[in-house]
């Protein structure tokens, strides 16, 4: 999905090194858009916003993907009907933690 060279990135990036038998198994592949997961039978359920946030959220780097505080600010989730019920976690979290 992510593709390798994304991967790589990131361990370059954080000076990881990959064991050498593992980056025989992993190889290299190409990205593929998340539209390419899409078919006749998940069609009904796929939003322009959803593959957005899914695209923001699945990266390698730690640094760069979603926050948990962002990830429920997001369009995608913040106009979803389980958003209304959002406040009332946030305010349960603040009264506990």
């Amino acid at each position: 999905m992510l593709g390798t060279d994304e991967l790589y990135n990131y361990l370059s990036k954080y000076g990881i090194e990959l064991d050498p038998q593992l980056e025989g198994l992993v190889g290299r592949h190409a990205r593929r858009p998340w539209n390419k997961f899409t078919n006749s039978e998940n069609s009904h359920l796929v939003t322009p916003e959803g593959m957005d946030f899914l695209d923001k959220l699945l990266k390698y780097d730690h640094q760069v993907h979603l926050t948990a505080a962002a990830a429920i600010s997001d369009p995608c989730i913040a106009s979803s009907p389980a958003a209304a019920a959002a406040p009332a976690v946030v305010k349960v979290r603040q009264t506990f933690c």
